[in-house]
């Protein structure tokens, strides 16, 4: 089982990046509301969010030294992992998605960006986190 958490959360956590980073771009091409979205989202993105967030956190030392750019990004990317989680619980208990309001169009085409990114950082952090056993 623990090889299966160990394999799996990197590839789960870049799923819903480049779910996350499609997401946004479709939001800049049409504009659509984020609060418009069904519940059900909510739901896969906290259960998704709160899988890669924790296990980036347990295995945040096979990432190197502390000097490693790439320890940087994935500590930048627990903290967005469980922070997300955390809207997206309050969206599912509150049943509004209106705490999504806050964020313009112009938050889309960046977090595009940075989402892509993480994906990549995500994908590719398998190899460091398998090699830990």
């Amino acid at each position: 089982m623990v090889e299966f958490y160990r394999w799996s959360f990197p590839c789960l956590t870049a799923v819903l990046y480049t779910g996350g980073a499609l997401i946004h771009l479709i939001r800049v091409l049409t504009g659509f509301s984020p609060t418009e979205s069904p519940l059900f989202i909510d739901w896969v993105i906290a259960l998704a969010a709160l899988y890669g967030g924790f296990g980036f956190l347990i295995y945040f030392r096979a990432f190197g030294p502390c000097r490693n750019w790439r320890r940087a990004v994935v500590a930048i990317m627990v903290f967005h992992l469980l922070a997300s989680a955390v809207v997206h619980i309050y969206i599912i208990v509150t049943q509004s998605h209106a705490i999504l309001g806050i964020f313009p169009v112009a938050y889309s085409t960046a977090a595009f960006f940075a989402f892509l990114g993480l994906a990549w950082v995500a994908a590719t952090s398998r190899a460091s986190v398998v090699a830990t056993s």
